[in-house]
């Protein structure tokens, strides 16, 4: 369908086409929970076209939702909501030291481009999410350690606000453009629809890789071996520190073995730590890796080296569109044997209670490390250590009250030791819950002044905002 509006404050102005999709075709979330049949689906191809649907729906009392790669769960989607199908907006241009992005393109869009010019920017771990939603939540990255958070490096940004105005702003914006930059950076959701944005790049022979590529070591373990290899996982936290702490990444992920392997539907445990430095250091740091003693405990070790634009190649059974997913994170100041047992055993009895949830719920403890910057207002967890990430996918309506359940018993299994020692729950705002609790995102602080962006740049709320409408 084809609706036409005014695009000019003059009531004779030029009038501009707003193509439009069924609302039956709406871009493919990685989610369905919290969605629901939307007014419209436009996908605009230029800024004119983007200007119009934010007319119309102003006309209608719509919200406005720019959709990238469609992988935030916790914005809701209804019949008050207008998505924009950002997909033709996907342009990406490397360029000497920089890197322009679409309103539209994918982390997998940028990553490949990158490749090509021998250099990388910082990205998520899915190539099939949006590169704007992945900065506007704060963007956590591999290379956290190394350069900070994604969102810190933001260099330009081209927007349109809920007025129809097109903005290009920068760290040399003054004013009231400045702090809405400085908002973006962070708190970015609902302030507007960027068409494109600017990212530093880097050389990847800064990295001293080898060959370009980052040294992993994986090994599989029996449930039976949870304390061997969850002591590994701790030890390797407490033990690398300095410069090489910042580079490595380690993991222990329990999941269900997929189909192909002759443990099918048992429950597995994956020790993996990746290394984005020399082939020396990688080994010199995942010494316990390798230890004889461990290893009689495993079902499989591996050491490989994956070239550095291939390493999110492994999630891609993760981005698969659809069903019903929960998706939920706690930064922690420390993460504890004892923590991690009781929640092994609370995501089994979830599983065996619920068949529907039992062979794609996953939970995952890994290392969280953040190189010093200045400091955002609005990233917290500069000052923790450890991250809990719960995925809880299901098929059947009726396990979401169950499912909730369990996300919020797991974070707080993870949270124990911190609210033991006194230490506020911390969520990352990317991976926040539908209607989550937002004092554990931003400070109170952070959040009066992105009600105060909000109320200068869009005080109609044209723009759905976690900030604004999930207090």
């Amino acid at each position: 369908m084809t609706s036409f509006v005014n695009t000019s404050n003059k009531p004779n102005g030029p009038r501009t086409a707003v193509s439009s999709v069924s609302a039956q075709d709406v871009p493919g979330r990685w989610s369905q929970l919290g969605a629901s049949r939307p007014a419209m689906v436009i996908v605009p191809s230029s800024e004119d076209e983007i200007i119009a649907a934010i007319q119309l729906a102003t006309t209608k009392n719509w919200r406005v939702i720019p959709v990238g790669g469609g992988h935030s769960p916790f914005v809701p989607i209804n019949e008050k909501s207008v998505l924009l199908d950002m997909r033709k907006f996907n342009h990406v241009s490397v360029g000497t030291g920089s890197v322009t992005i679409g309103g539209g393109s994918t982390a997998g869009d940028v990553i490949q481009a990158c490749a090509e010019k021998q250099c990388y920017t910082l990205t998520p771990n899915s190539n099939a999410v949006g590169m704007v939603g992945f900065l506007l939540g704060g963007g956590s990255s591999s290379f956290n350690g190394i350069h900070g958070l994604a969102a810190e490096h933001i260099m330009e940004v081209r927007m349109i606000t809920a007025d129809g105005l097109i903005l290009h702003l920068s760290s040399s914006s003054t004013g009231a453009e400045r702090e809405l930059f400085s908002a973006i950076r962070g708190a970015g959701h609902g302030l507007g629809v960027i068409t494109s944005l600017t990212m530093p790049t880097f050389s990847i022979s800064v990295l001293n890789m080898p060959n370009d590529c980052v040294s992993v070591r994986r090994i599989t373990f029996p449930l039976a071996a949870l304390d061997h290899a969850t002591m590994a996982f701790l030890k390797l936290q407490e033990r690398v520190t300095g410069r090489s702490k910042s580079r490595l990444l380690s993991s222990i992920m329990f999941l269900r073995a997929p189909p192909g392997l002759s443990q099918v539907g048992e429950p597995l445990i994956y020790l993996t730590a990746a290394y984005y430095g020399s082939a020396s250091d990688a080994e010199r740091c995942t010494l316990e890796l390798y230890d004889p003693d461990l290893l009689q405990h495993s079902l499989t070790a591996s050491s490989s080296t994956i070239p550095l634009h291939k390493m999110n190649d492994g999630t891609e059974s993760l981005n698969i569109t659809g069903g019903y997913k929960q998706l939920g994170n706690a930064l922690l100041a420390s993460a504890d044997l004892e923590g991690i047992q009781q929640g092994i055993h609370a995501w089994l009895r979830f599983g065996d209670s619920h068949p529907d949830a039992k062979e794609h719920t996953i939970i995952f403890w890994g290392t969280w490390s953040t190189s010093p910057m200045p400091r955002s207002t609005f990233l917290q967890g500069s000052d923790r250590t450890a991250f809990l990430q719960v995925l809880v996918w299901y098929t059947e309506r009726n396990t979401h009250e169950p499912a909730r359940e369990f996300m919020e018993d797991m974070l707080n299994i993870g949270r124990r030791n911190d609210a033991n020692n006194g230490v506020a729950a911390l969520t990352f705002p990317n991976n926040q819950l539908l209607g989550g609790k937002i004092g554990e995102i931003y400070s109170p602080e952070a959040v009066q002044r992105i009600k105060r962006v909000k109320a200068l740049w869009d005080s109609g709320s044209l723009f759905w905002s976690p900030a604004i409408d999930s207090l």
